[in-house]
């Protein structure tokens, strides 16, 4: 509706501060680089959309199909970050 641009943007936003302060002290960094901010959030607001995406499909992909396809995904750019530090 009306108020899911707004609910995105506050919910990405959540998403990436828990997703950032996790990773730091996963990775016992104090600040994240400008490079890992951007691969962070194109990884957050790419898994928000596909999510989205496949709830407006009424989730007519199936649930193991679409699990399968964002861990692998995740592997993916695990691998970015990796290339980055």
């Amino acid at each position: 509706g009306e108020n899911c641009p707004m609910f995105k943007e506050k919910l990405s936003k959540l998403i990436e501060e828990k997703y950032l302060s996790i990773s730091m002290l996963e990775e016992n960094v104090e600040a994240p680089t400008q490079a890992y901010i951007y691969i962070a959030r194109y990884h957050i607001h790419g898994s928000i959309a596909l999510t989205a995406k496949w709830i407006e499909d009424d989730m007519s992909y199936s649930l193991d199909k679409f699990v399968k396809l964002l861990k692998s995904i995740d592997r993916h750019t695990d691998d970015v970050f990796n290339d980055i530090e």
